[in-house]
């Protein structure tokens, strides 16, 4: 649904521009002649572009005879954005060039009409969020699928609310954390302005708390685990103040339905089952006057070697070398256990809204 959402009301690249997305020259065949004025500019090599800036004082300036396609001149003219088709761990990302800059097909770049005042440091902004990988790496035609790589096609589909329809307040937040990032040189300070700049982006986006939260897990948690696998953070085990995390993201979807009588709350127990390789947290309704807290940790290692024996018969092949882990939940008159592998991905806060919901159609009705 949060797709749609973002569909809903808001516009493309090319409306809010003037320009759609373009791929850049091949050099390919060699099979004609370059035209003069792409001598005068520099190039931009593939694979070599940083985030939110372009420093021209580092390329050398375009030295091909003949290429095999190039396209208008227009395409290379400043204002740009230019955003790799490579995709990094972190999602996409692009960067500003305030000179004319030749790119090559590995790379898609917007011209912005000079004379509209910031737009194409809004772009920036908003295509260096993480809705914009969260967004992307649902619906493009080879992330998430095959390759790596958002195409030009797909920033096309890129739904871009229109700055002009905006709170003043909310674009100039973004504005003002964009500018910081393209003159930040601390990987740290950049780190904050990047949480920054989501949290204007959400802003603009009007996403609720759970919404920013399906878009922050996704590009922390699910896109890390499909670019690195074995070495991706998802697969960690959870620390307390993740599980916290999940647990109060599991509460704040069923309390509200327990607020209807004003006599129940849930309330959540993690067990500390020391090295164990699967997960445990109990969930409890009780009286709304209870003092006790919300969140407890209580410890369990004596249940590890029962969780490891457990583990062993939790996989089942569901066809030639493709396996599934099942999740376990254990229903008791005013009690839910789950138990999951010790894995990050497993202990999300979305995958509390998610098993929040399951919990309400299985033991609720809802």
């Amino acid at each position: 649904y949060l797709i749609k959402k973002l569909k809903y009301g808001n516009s493309s690249i090319e409306n809010i521009t003037g320009n759609p997305p373009k791929s850049g020259l091949k050099i390919g065949d060699k099979s004609k002649d370059s035209p003069s004025w792409l001598f005068d500019k520099k190039i931009l090599p593939k694979d070599s572009i940083t985030k939110y800036k372009i420093d021209s004082n580092e390329l050398a300036f375009f030295d091909y005879d003949r290429i095999e396609f190039y396209g208008k001149l227009r395409i290379y003219q400043s204002p740009l954005v230019i955003i790799p088709q490579k995709v990094t761990s972190d999602g996409v990302y692009c960067a500003y060039s305030s000179e004319d800059i030749v790119y090559n097909e590995s790379y898609s770049g917007i011209t912005v009409t000079p004379n509209i005042s910031n737009l194409v440091h809004y772009l920036n902004g908003i295509i260096n969020s993480s809705v914009s990988s969260y967004f992307l790496f649902i619906t493009a035609s080879s992330w998430g699928i095959e390759r790596n790589k958002i195409m030009t096609q797909d920033l096309t589909l890129l739904p871009i609310p229109n700055p002009n329809e905006l709170e003043s307040e909310k674009s100039n937040k973004l504005l003002e954390i964009e500018s910081q990032l393209r003159q930040c040189n601390d990987e740290t300070e950049e780190k904050k302005l990047k949480q920054q700049l989501d949290e204007a982006v959400f802003d603009i986006y009007n996403l609720n708390q759970q919404e920013r939260i399906l878009v922050e897990d996704m590009t922390k948690i699910t896109i890390d685990w499909y670019m690195n696998r074995e070495e991706s953070t998802a697969i960690i085990k959870p620390k307390f103040s993740q599980l916290e995390a999940y647990a109060n993201s599991l509460i704040s979807v069923i309390q509200p339905f327990l607020n209807t009588l004003n006599e129940r709350k849930i309330v959540a127990e993690i067990f500390d089952v020391g090295k164990a390789p699967l997960q445990i947290i109990k969930f409890s309704i009780i009286s709304a006057s209870s003092s006790k807290n919300t969140v407890e940790k209580i410890s369990a290692q004596e249940l590890e070697p029962l969780l490891k024996s457990i583990a062993q018969k939790l996989p089942e092949q569901i066809a030639d070398r493709i396996y599934t882990k099942r999740n376990v939940r254990i229903y008791l008159e005013n009690e839910v256990y789950i138990v999951k592998p010790a894995k990050l991905i497993h202990w999300s806060r979305s995958a509390g809204l998610n098993d929040a919901d399951i919990i309400l159609a299985e033991h609720l009705g809802v």
